[in-house]
């Protein structure tokens, strides 16, 4: 039998098994009578049943409250589980559908049982789009925790101290005088795939041949639109790119946006003067220039869109994370990466974000057209892959 005790009963009863175990705790006493204690505790508080076996003949005044077979919690469960509402459920389709069922979703669950009978073969289909809802709602949620965090501030930089060089004044070389949507692009861009050398005023950014396109067609005008920079494609081993040589860049990039020189690993961070901005617009264009250069984009188990940026500085992926965070993003985040899973993920980074890389928008696309034929919602038909205003 198992036994409900009250409460001044058990505190009685396992005071008696102390002093007859010689026990002076709970620990030494499940030692002595080879029980768990973690299920000795659940006898104590009275959150289980306790056996009647436990009790010692010479005790025999307890208060019990209530009683039950031994097997009584397994009977149960299997009447909530997977004993009656199965039974229901092969009674209304009949012995073939049934079986068919059960290869396809598994054991059912009663209130599965209960969905099937509901939608029958769309259930799949509305748990998913539960699942999708559930994610937008939650996305929306923080969009709207943090509304008032984004103010719009118009960030100045001070650049009086940075002088140019000959070489400088002969390229007409400009200064941005306050933080844009361009030049929060080109940080990212800098971030991701840029190096600025440690013991020369060279500022360099390379990529694999393959984005040549990327470097002639579009990041070039954003360094002419940044900078007023006129840049050529160089060829390297195994890499295509360019390499600038000035003072004046150099020095606004270390002095006033704090960007390292040398090499970047867990020295990198998000410029103070992009994060005082709280402005969404430049946030989306540092986050599309870093994914241009350092993000990735691809489809695991078959139909499960990921979007990902690795950066090898944790003090940077902590802000990355927050930046996201407060968009409404629903990122995980690990040492030095941080991901978007799922479809309602990629669909508002595909929204609001997208790329100006044509190797990341041909993959963006690609993945876009498996979301679209495989999720319920998973995309209105989006076409190309936008490009936020810059």
């Amino acid at each position: 039998m198992r036994l409900k005790l009250s409460e001044k009963s058990r505190k009685k009863l396992f005071n008696h098994l102390k002093e007859k175990h010689n026990s002076k705790s709970l620990k030494e006493l499940s030692k002595k009578m080879n029980v768990s204690l973690g299920g000795l505790k659940q006898w104590r508080y009275g959150e289980n049943y306790l056996p009647s076996k436990i009790i010692p003949l010479e005790l025999n005044n307890l208060e019990i409250l209530d009683q039950q077979q031994d097997n009584w919690g397994a009977v149960k469960g299997g009447k909530i589980g997977g004993i009656i509402a199965p039974k229901l459920l092969r009674e209304r389709v009949g012995e073939k559908e049934y079986s068919k069922i059960m290869r396809a979703m598994g054991k059912l669950s009663p209130t599965r049982c209960n969905l099937w009978g509901k939608y029958g073969k769309d259930l799949k289909q509305k748990i998913l789009i539960g699942k999708i809802k559930k994610r937008e709602l939650a996305s929306k949620k923080l969009e709207e925790k943090y509304q008032k965090f984004f103010t719009n501030e118009i960030i100045f930089l001070n650049t009086k101290n940075i002088k140019n060089s000959h070489k400088d004044n002969e390229r007409k070389i400009k200064l941005p005088n306050k933080i844009t949507t361009k030049l929060a692009e080109e940080v990212g861009i800098h971030i991701g795939d840029g190096y600025l050398s440690k013991n020369r005023n060279c500022f360099s950014v390379r990529c694999h041949k393959r984005e040549e396109r990327y470097f002639e067609n579009y990041m070039f005008k954003l360094y002419k639109d940044v900078y007023n920079l006129d840049l050529k494609l160089r060829q390297f081993p195994n890499l295509s790119g360019f390499e600038v040589c000035s003072k004046a860049l150099a020095d606004f990039k270390s002095i006033v946006l704090r960007l390292p020189r040398g090499k970047k690993v867990e020295k990198v961070k998000i410029p103070k003067q992009i994060l005082a901005t709280k402005n969404k617009k430049i946030y989306r264009a540092l986050l599309r220039g870093l994914f241009d250069t350092d993000g990735c984009v691809y489809i695991s188990r078959k139909t499960y869109p990921v979007i990902s940026i690795s950066i090898k500085s944790t003090e940077f992926i902590e802000q990355l994370f927050d930046i996201l965070t407060k968009l409404g993003y629903i990122a995980v985040k690990y040492k030095y990466a941080v991901y978007l899973n799922g479809p309602t993920m990629f669909k508002k980074w595909m929204d609001e974000i997208g790329s100006n890389n044509p190797k990341h928008i041909q993959r963006l696309k690609k993945a876009s057209s498996i979301v679209d034929s495989t999720w319920p919602c998973g995309g209105q038909d989006r076409g190309s892959i936008p490009r936020s205003p810059t």
